[in-house]
């Protein structure tokens, strides 16, 4: 679920989370095979990949990759499945945007075909070659690459030769490996989150939310390109205070430049301490004083924490547009905080925490969201909350539909799955009046 120009911003607002690293080692390493697979493509130059050049620089990178990240306890290769109903319309948007482009580049055609030299889709790999379109889940190349990642992972386990019999570079004793294919459903970064929240509870022996465990915290690298990788490990309860989540750019060969890596944990850290900062002298001094007992103190800030992944996807992503508000939609957050500093102390935020969250729930607070976006537009919050928010039928149909979509991908981040993978909100029509600058 791209969102555009986040992770630029999130980099630049939150310094303190960010570092350069040469290698790293942890106990759970998950790659997001999707930037991998594109960045190989990429690398073949226009014309495509022959298939099995096409894996064997999958092999070479992904051994790059894990020798710079190196797992001591397992490796999870995450391919992208079938996407929820929801981002349908924009993968066939991006395809044909992809395909105007190639026939663009290509120019006119001899022969009346549209293919080179005269055959074919504009663009579209030789017979025998990877081309962009088939990375796409049901093609059956990717169930032959899914098997290739497969057998990949045996060979580095020591369960089965390599290619030509040969010896690959092993993986430490003990280590396990899991590949989720092209045939699982859902986005690869989606099933990290799910992997990772799974790890996690294994690592304290009970729920995402056990306290007290013993030991240092379980490291967890994630490489990858999405900004949705930053964003879904603040959301989960509990995720945090247990385990150290890091993600990294993709590391460019064995004797590349450092890897970019970001601490989720400083991120989360950063954003509180930006609330804080926000709040006015008594709303700060209320709380140095009577700071919370641990438990209201870690909901406080889960809730924080949660509010800005809810702010950040009213920027739009895949699923959702922008907010339609007088704000420019990459100052929501500047906005988030003014509007929490103007609120009564103790007030809550966007995001319930007190949901049953083991049953798959999540709540939205709309009294909250109902003033937060009336001060996006300068307009007064509607009254009264006991009827759909927003003005007619159509307004509030709309409304409803915005806050449906928010809350849907709000669960995928806090699970790691969709909570309904046919979820489809009825077309976006007029905002919500409050929404609209004013006048």
């Amino acid at each position: 679920m791209g969102i555009q120009g986040l992770q630029r911003w999130i980099a630049e607002s939150f310094p303190e989370a960010f570092s350069s690293q040469v290698s790293l080692e942890a106990d759970h390493v998950y790659v997001d095979m999707n930037t991998i697979l594109h960045q190989i493509l990429e690398g073949a130059g226009g014309s495509g990949a022959d298939e099995g050049q096409f894996m064997s620089a999958l092999e070479a990178r992904l051994d790059q990759i894990l020798a710079r990240a190196v797992p001591r306890a397992s490796v999870f290769l995450a391919v992208d499945g079938p996407a929820a109903t929801a981002k349908v319309a924009e993968q066939r948007r991006r395809r044909r945007q992809r395909c105007s482009r190639l026939a663009v580049a290509s120019g006119p055609r001899r022969g009346g075909g549209r293919g080179r030299g005269g055959a074919g889709v504009a663009g579209a790999a030789a017979p025998g070659r990877v081309s962009a379109n088939m990375l796409t889940p049901g093609v059956p190349f990717m169930e032959r690459l899914s098997a290739g990642l497969r057998a990949y992972c045996e060979a580095r386990l020591g369960l089965a030769p390599g290619p030509g019999g040969a010896a690959p570079s092993r993986w430490p004793e003990g280590a396990r490996a899991a590949v989720s294919g092209a045939s699982s459903a859902g986005e690869g970064e989606h099933k990290i989150l799910a992997a990772l929240l799974r790890n996690a509870r294994g690592s304290r022996g009970g729920g995402a939310a056990a306290a007290g465990s013993q030991g240092p915290p379980r490291v967890h690298v994630v490489i990858g390109g999405d900004v949705d990788l930053l964003l879904q490990p603040l959301a989960p309860r509990g995720l945090l205070e247990g385990s150290q989540v890091l993600i990294a750019a993709p590391p460019r060969g064995l004797a590349g430049p450092p890897m970019r890596v970001c601490d989720v944990g400083r991120l989360g850290a950063g954003i509180c301490e930006r609330w804080r900062r926000a709040l006015d002298l008594s709303q700060r001094a209320a709380l140095e004083e009577a700071p919370p007992p641990g438990g209201l103190a870690d909901a406080l800030e889960l809730g924080v924490r949660r509010d800005f992944v809810l702010v950040a996807l009213m920027r739009g992503n895949d699923y959702l547009p922008p907010l339609s508000s007088s704000q420019d939609p990459a100052r929501l957050w500047a906005a988030y905080l003014r509007w929490r500093r103007g609120r009564e102390q103790g007030a809550g935020g966007l995001v319930g925490v007190e949901v049953d969250e083991q049953a798959g729930r999540l709540a939205l607070c709309l009294g909250p969201v109902a003033d937060f976006m009336a001060s996006c537009s300068g307009c007064p919050p509607p009254a009264p909350l006991g009827g759909p928010l927003g003005g007619g039928d159509e307004e509030a149909e709309g409304v409803a539909a915005y806050l449906s979509g928010l809350l849907w991908c709000m669960e995928t981040y806090v699970h790691g799955r969709t909570p309904d993978f046919h979820f489809l909100a009825s077309a976006f029509r007029a905002p919500c009046p409050h929404t609209r600058a004013p006048g």
